[in-house]
């Protein structure tokens, strides 16, 4: 019992003894990292979601930032929009707010590729499974898998996406 006080006390004067120059002030933001605020986010998600009320899609997005490989969006959803297929990127949704039947593989109806980005958008998907997201839930979407957010009338869905680039195929 004596030699486990021994212990915890050395251990005490050993952390009194670290320096504190490794912690930084409080609000710092360590300039190697890239830190969006949550104040920014809300901020900029009102504005979109307006803009997706006012879009014959119902969609509206910003990217937030833009890194080698990846990138950051906002992404508000006001109603049922186009079918997605991205031949080059993965995506990794955050469901901020709202809820949706997401429907993925199937057959794209009207389908429209995009040669120089590699992006079909269709109108729809026949088949394909349907899986409910809300609130709290993280998605992803590998690459040339068809995808389409299918809202209920009145509902709306805001999501952070990040856009991974798909490895190069050997």
């Amino acid at each position: 019992m004596a030699s486990m006080k021994l212990f915890l006390c050395g251990l005490a004067l050993l952390a009194a003894a670290i320096p504190a120059a490794s912690q930084t002030a409080p609000g710092a933001v360590d300039p190697t990292i890239s830190l969006l605020p949550n104040a920014e986010i809300e901020s900029q998600a009102k504005v979109l979601m307006e803009k997706a009320r006012q879009s014959p899609t119902g969609i509206a997005t910003v990217t937030l930032e833009t890194y080698p490989g990846h990138s950051v969006m906002l992404v508000a959803r006001a109603k049922t929009g186009p079918v997605e297929v991205h031949a080059n990127w993965n995506d990794v949704m955050f469901v901020l707010e709202g809820e949706a039947t997401e429907v993925t593989g199937g057959t794209v109806v009207g389908g429209t590729l995009d040669a120089a980005t590699g992006e079909t958008r269709g109108t729809g998907i026949e088949g394909g499974t349907r899986t409910q997201v809300a609130k709290g839930d993280v998605v992803h979407i590998p690459p040339n898998t068809p995808h389409w957010a299918v809202l209920a009338p009145g509902k709306t869905m805001l999501m952070c996406v990040v856009k991974v680039a798909a490895p190069a195929s050997k």
